[in-house]
């Protein structure tokens, strides 16, 4: 019997027709994944991403390919672990992997039709939630049952290939990708010397004032040092209220438009650092704007950017699947902000800034734009941490001058402020440890100012507030201090640089050196943001100076590290031992401290301190808005709270009244004059086991 030379070629083919059908089926599902996935993913993430370029330039400096390869990791990866899964489970139940694919692209398309829902209507999330199940089992069953529903989903899959495009090329992101015009400039520099340049951040010059118009040197010892060797420029002001404008002002010289453009280098062509690239190596950390063109400044570390970027889609994708509502303002300005904590890395900037300083034996410009002393306000005048702020930022908006919370954002920030004072001294220090002091052109100034209650927005209560901030300039060679209260604007900064410098700046400014003939002082012109757009405002220079000249924010005398927790009509209190002031009336004030374990293993040598924080609540005889907490640490006041309007206090204490271990720390309501307050005990309510039993 001889074989059939036709059926072993037969059997093969039926063989590879089968793996090719096979192979066509799984590639369609894959389509079909991929486009319901780009539709509940890479849609939203990139519309997100792509529209918060002003947020993004804040924290990337970007290629064509980052932007390529962050946009292929959304459209590929989420389809591919949709077609994984299901391919695996087909393996495992073979005779089920069709009905596993549509249950997959059942619970997309369901996911899909709970967000649509959620954000367009204001059905509460149980009805959305149940609109959802509806729509996985009929997307299951049309999926299942309808061969053109499938034909569908392939036609669509072009969707997300086209929101890709748009990300890459049009969207409002995509003006962070090149340089454009951005080149070195051709330029002489007749006088050249190691610049230093930090740009800080929400910074209003009266906080750093002991009323008399001078630095408050017991708070503030390094500004104070730093006055006393630069020239001052008391009465400069920014031109603008936000960071994405003020700063570029700051680089140009150039007053900012109306429409302000994301601060690159593409937009920004033109800046101190092409103005000096051409013949200066550049040791640049921009914080929130990438005016450096990557010719210049690519070479320096800027972190992973597709690694932010995916983090920062994770963060988007968990914004989705909350099942409250949201608002992708809000997410892009403060949820990814807040909780990729560029904020909170000020301290690794700033230090990183600090260990880039080396000697030079050609011209060197170091430039640093840090956020600080910039809210979040959490650190310590030593540069401790403590943690997370003593609230968020949302208690402080919106409350009346002299609230309790405005009192505690103002104490907050000025921890916070001490903390830069003590950054600026390990600055200066290196500076000199390298022998780049003497000779080097050093300018530190300040973007915009911030107001108390917490505010950026400028108004006639404000604007001294918001508009001066701090300008030192020390000239190379200079040794003594100098105050000139001149007129000046942010826009002269530049000129004034090159002045020192001289070079000519090749492009038309609208600042002046600070070295030439000043200008009249009158109405100072401020733009303020509405909606993306700039509204000019004006403000009268003369009556905003004089403000400033008298203003102190901390009480005087006694021992400067506790002065900022003297907050209120009672600041005397702090630092004092309780004892004496005690008073046991019939009827005690009865409340809670929150979080008493924090104070039972505390180890003051630690970085991080988060003891350093209090809350609690009051009730009772005597309690009312804006009635005065202390707060004992070991029987000694260690810092004042003022009760809000929904019986809460929420303090900051003395780091160095704490004990290693276990710490007492006791709530008093202050009651009588100020010159001859007492203490009243605030007691546990009754059947509750008391955090800090109440002592002296």
């Amino acid at each position: 019997m001889t074989l059939d030379p036709v059926q072993p070629s037969v059997a093969s083919g039926g063989r590879a027709r089968g793996r090719s059908d096979r192979a066509r089926e799984e590639f369609s599902d894959f389509i079909e994944l991929f486009a319901l996935t780009g539709l509940l993913i890479a849609q939203p993430v990139l519309n997100f991403l792509g529209n918060g370029s002003r947020y993004m330039v804040v924290s990337y400096r970007l290629t064509t390919r980052d932007f390529i390869v962050f946009a292929l990791l959304v459209l590929l990866v989420p389809a591919v672990v949709a077609w994984a899964v299901g391919a695996i489970l087909g393996v495992v139940w073979p005779g089920a992997r069709r009905r596993t694919h549509a249950v997959i692209c059942g619970v997309l398309l369901g996911a899909i039709g709970a967000n649509f829902v959620k954000v367009s209507t204001p059905l509460p999330a149980a009805v959305y939630l149940v609109l959802a199940v509806g729509a996985a089992i009929l997307g299951m069953r049309l999926v299942l049952g309808f061969a053109a529903v499938r034909q569908w989903l392939r036609f669509l899959a072009v969707a997300p290939l086209v929101f890709a495009l748009l990300f890459v090329t049009a969207s409002p992101a995509s003006v962070l990708l090149g340089d454009g015009a951005a080149h070195p400039l051709h330029v002489t520099i007749a006088r050249p010397a190691r610049v230093v340049m930090i740009v800080l951040d929400e910074f209003q010059e009266e906080s750093l004032l002991d009323g008399n118009g001078h630095v408050d040197a017991a708070l503030f010892p390094n500004f104070a040092a730093l006055a006393n060797t630069s020239t001052w420029y008391r009465n400069e002001t920014t031109v603008a209220e936000y960071t994405l404008r003020a700063v570029p002002a700051i680089l140009t010289g150039v007053l900012p438009p109306l429409n302000a453009p994301t601060p690159t280098a593409s937009k920004y062509p033109k800046s101190l650092f092409t103005l000096l690239g051409g013949k200066y190596r550049l040791n640049v950390h921009e914080t929130a704007e990438t005016v450096c063109p990557d010719v210049l400044c690519s070479a320096l570390p800027v972190g992973n950017a597709v690694s932010d970027l995916t983090h920062d889609g994770l963060l988007v994708m968990r914004n989705l699947m909350d099942l409250g509502k949201y608002s992708w303002d809000h997410h892009v300005g403060f949820r990814i902000g807040i909780e990729r904590g560029q904020e909170f890395q000020a301290f690794s900037a700033a230090q990183s800034f600090i260990d880039s300083l080396r000697p030079s034996t050609e011209p060197t410009l170091d430039y640093l734009h840090l956020l600080l002393p910039h809210q979040p306000w959490r650190y310590l005048g030593d540069g401790r941490d403590a943690g997370a702020p003593a609230v968020p930022l949302e208690y402080l908006l919106s409350q009346p001058p002299g609230s309790p919370r405005a009192a505690l954002g103002r104490e907050m920030y000025l921890l916070q402020l001490q903390a830069t004072d003590w950054l600026l001294g390990q600055t200066i220090a290196k500076l000199k440890a390298i022998g780049a002091w003497d000779q080097s052109l050093v300018v530190l100034t300040a973007d915009h100012g911030v107001s108390f209650p917490f505010e950026r927005y400028a108004s006639a209560h404000n604007f001294d507030q918001i508009l001066w901030t701090p300008l030192f300039v020390k000239a190379p060679s200079q040794a003594t201090g100098a105050i000139a209260d001149r007129p000046a604007l942010s826009i002269d900064v530049l000129p004034t640089m090159a002045d020192i410098l001289g070079v000519k700046i090749p492009w038309k400014v609208d600042g002046r050196s600070l070295r030439g003939s000043p200008r009249t002082d009158g109405e100072r012109s401020f733009m303020h943001n509405d909606a993306g757009l700039g509204i000019q405002t004006k403000f009268p220079g003369p009556l905003g100076f004089a403000r400033v000249l008298h203003a102190r924010d901390a009480p005087p005398g006694g021992d400067p590290r506790l002065r900022i927790y003297r907050i209120g009509p009672y600041g005397r209190l702090v630092g004092q031992l309780v004892g004496p002031l005690v008073r046991n009336p019939p009827r005690h004030p009865v409340g809670t401290i929150t979080s008493p374990g924090d104070f039972e293993h505390v180890d003051p040598a630690t970085r991080v301190v988060p003891w350093t924080r209090v809350d609690g609540t009051i009730a009772g005889p005597g309690v009312a808005v804006r009635r005065t907490v202390a707060l004992a640490v070991n029987g000694r006041i260690a810092g004042l709270a003022i009760v809000d309007e929904l019986s809460q206090y929420h303090g900051l204490l003395a780091p160095q009244l704490f004990a290693s271990g276990h710490n007492n720390v006791v709530a008093y309501l202050v009651v009588g004059r100020r010159s001859a307050a007492h203490l009243v005990a605030v007691q546990q309510p009754a059947g509750r086991a008391a955090g800090a039993a109440p002592g002296s």
